[in-house]
């Protein structure tokens, strides 16, 4: 695997009287957890040597020592990392300027697993911004099923007894709670298996979902207890808190309408 080789420090210097910091500090991402330097710092043994802190990642920090008269020198320390690049991981290296943590950090090097689950997460997450958002009305009303945005991002608790989650994550393409590390996300299955038929015809035929399909067909889907919610954004419908099985099946089986619970919504 290729080797990447960051290097940095962080100073105390003393400067017209005053101790001004200088340098940057290491903050890095693996596999979806921030690790800044107090994380790192536990990981690591502080031998002065190089120290695997986790799968493929080596770092090594050296203390900069000086005598207590030598007033005018810097101290403080230099960090060196180095990640054998695993494209299938997802690792992001980012310089944290100092004051630390008072700037936005900067991006030096990202693994392309990384860089694809940043695009997922432009592409999934970047939806509509409610603080921008105030709310103008709520009525139930049928809703054209074409015009909602999206398959669901979640089902419930872990994989909620879909049976396309289920499959994909026996194929190892999907991870439960853990899918931006996967192969897919959640979205993702939903939609790459509502291009099969034979697939819809495992979700039509499942447990989970099967009887929500006899509902569907006998016109009794709309009285179920919990209502399903969705929320009008300039014209599009987006996904609430309710209901979201319900969207997925009628959704993949092109149904016309759903009944629903709009709340709407304008700019402020």
């Amino acid at each position: 695997m290729e080797e990447k080789y960051f290097k940095g420090y962080l100073h105390e210097k003393i400067k017209d009287g005053f101790c001004a910091n200088e340098g940057h500090a290491l903050v890095f991402i693996y596999k979806g957890e921030k690790f800044d330097s107090n994380r790192i710092w536990k990981l690591y043994k502080w031998s002065g040597d190089w120290e695997e802190i986790l799968p493929n990642i080596f770092y090594r920090h050296i203390k900069l020592e000086k005598k207590f008269w030598e007033f005018w020198k810097n101290e403080g320390f230099e960090w060196e990392i180095r990640i054998m690049n695993d494209p299938k991981v997802w690792i992001e290296v980012y310089y944290d300027e100092v004051p630390v943590g008072t700037k936005t950090l900067e991006l030096q090097w990202a693994s392309d697993k990384a860089v694809k689950v940043r695009e997922k997460e432009k592409k999934y997450k970047e939806r509509w911004d409610v603080d921008d958002y105030k709310q103008v009305g709520e009525d139930f009303e049928y809703v054209p099923v074409s015009k909602i945005a999206g398959f669901p991002d979640m089902l419930g608790k872990g994989m909620s007894g879909c049976i396309q989650l289920f499959n994909y994550s026996k194929r190892g393409i999907y991870i439960d709670h853990d899918e931006w590390n996967g192969e897919m996300i959640l979205t993702e299955v939903l939609e790459d298996s509502a291009k099969d038929s034979e697939k819809i015809k495992e979700c039509i035929e499942s447990n989970r979902c099967g009887w929500l399909y006899q509902r569907y067909l006998d016109g009794t889907l709309k009285d179920l207890g919990e209502y399903v919610k969705l929320n009008e954004v300039d014209g599009k419908y987006y996904i609430g808190g309710r209901g979201k099985h319900r969207i997925c099946l009628l959704k993949r089986i092109n149904a016309e309408l759903i009944y629903a619970k709009v709340y709407k919504w304008a700019k402020k």
